[in-house]
């Protein structure tokens, strides 16, 4: 994928900053297909409240919405066929953030 620099700078994004994924499943439909190009930006990694943000639980990747919590923390699905999934801020340590969806692209 290109970008103009413009765009990024812009954004405030740093180039080496950003990885493509693609999303595999439906679990965050209709906000985010199979098959669909994320790009995410390794730089922000602290989760916030609403954002979607790719989280690595041993060799998985999964891409979920965030709600914050006083003690805990909810990956949401946008698909209401997953239930959420509520972590404990003392259990927040087993997952890796890799970072912020920061763009989303369909191929149609």
């Amino acid at each position: 994928m290109a970008f103009r620099k413009k765009w990024l700078q812009f954004r405030g994004f740093r180039e080496k900053a950003l990885v493509i994924v693609w999303a595999e499943g439906d679990s965050m439909e209709p906000t985010i297909h199979n098959n669909d190009t994320l790009v995410i930006n390794t730089d922000r990694k602290n989760l916030s409240d609403g954002n979607i943000f790719v989280l690595r639980y041993g060799d998985n990747l999964w891409v979920k919405r965030v709600q914050t919590r006083a003690d805990s923390c909810l990956l949401i699905s946008d698909n209401h066929l997953y239930p959420p999934i509520e972590i404990p801020h003392s259990d927040l340590h087993t997952f890796e953030v890799v970072g912020q969806v920061v763009h989303m692209s369909r191929i149609s």
